[in-house]
């Protein structure tokens, strides 16, 4: 018996579970409980990818997790968090958010970085036309 060689795809996994996640979202059967939590689980990954969780960080908005909301508030203050993720999570809480967002918004709206200023000033007006 010869041994034969498999081919595994150099694809991070927390990239194939986004992939699956955004079809399963598109569907009406899909269980939007599991998909929220593996998307919250892959946005809270600091080992994930940037690009993967600014993907989850994007469905978990568009299933509407208000449950996401802590984790989000924590990163958008976060200097240590890729700018991606951070301006991610400031339009989640732009969505997801209400008006005792303001005063970190208010902060970040004055930051060093012109994508998360831009960011914050944005949210800062989505959630006053909201409130």
């Amino acid at each position: 018996m010869g041994s034969r060689k498999v081919s595994i795809p150099d694809t991070p996994p927390s990239e194939v579970q986004l992939i699956a996640l955004q079809q399963l979202a598109e569907r009406d059967d899909a269980d939007p409980v599991q998909a929220e939590r593996t998307a919250l689980n892959i946005a809270s990954n600091r080992l994930a990818r940037a690009s993967d969780r600014v993907k989850a960080i994007e469905l978990c908005t568009r299933l509407k997790s208000t449950s996401a909301l802590p984790l989000f508030r924590e990163i958008m203050t976060s200097e240590k968090a890729d700018v991606s993720i951070r301006t991610s999570a400031i339009t989640a809480v732009a969505a997801l958010g209400d008006q005792t967002d303001e005063p970190a918004l208010q902060q970040l709206a004055s930051s060093k970085d012109d994508r998360v200023r831009a960011a914050a000033v944005d949210a800062l007006s989505r959630i006053r036309r909201q409130g």
